[in-house]
């Protein structure tokens, strides 16, 4: 996967050197997250290049749920929700910070035809804490 490929990209580097950083810096090694409008792809299963992939969604009672890790996503997106997104780890991928030091790790974030990207974005650290519970460690 390549992250200069990804289009409009908001992207968030885990060091600790930055607030995100500070507050998950104990998760598995997983450096930085990319939520963007290519990546990762929607397949059943589990792409090729990821150590783990799912896909998450908004419950009408306003609760986040997400399937998946390190086995993949066998499921689609229910009917009853009204925000969805993909996510996908890639621990392989290297990454330079901004102080030029480099790193691996990245998670994929992007969401589905339909969802609001304001919501991700407002959402984005709930969506982590569970995205990290479903990790393998690397």
């Amino acid at each position: 996967m390549k992250l200069k490929q990804i289009l409009k990209e908001l992207s968030l580097p885990l060091t600790t050197k930055t607030p995100i950083g500070k507050k998950l810096k104990q998760y598995r090694g997983i450096n930085y997250i990319v939520l963007g409008e290519n990546e990762p792809p929607d397949v059943h299963g589990i792409p090729k290049e990821l150590e783990a992939y799912g896909r998450g969604w908004l419950n009408p009672n306003n609760t986040i749920e997400i399937d998946g890790g390190p086995q993949g996503s066998a499921q689609g997106h229910p009917t009853r929700a009204s925000q969805g997104f993909y996510w996908g780890a890639d621990y392989d991928k290297a990454w330079r910070s901004p102080d030029g030091a480099q790193h691996t790790g990245v998670i994929y974030m992007r969401g589905r035809a339909g969802t609001n990207e304001a919501w991700i974005k407002q959402n984005v650290y709930n969506i982590l804490n569970m995205i990290f519970n479903r990790l393998p460690r690397p």
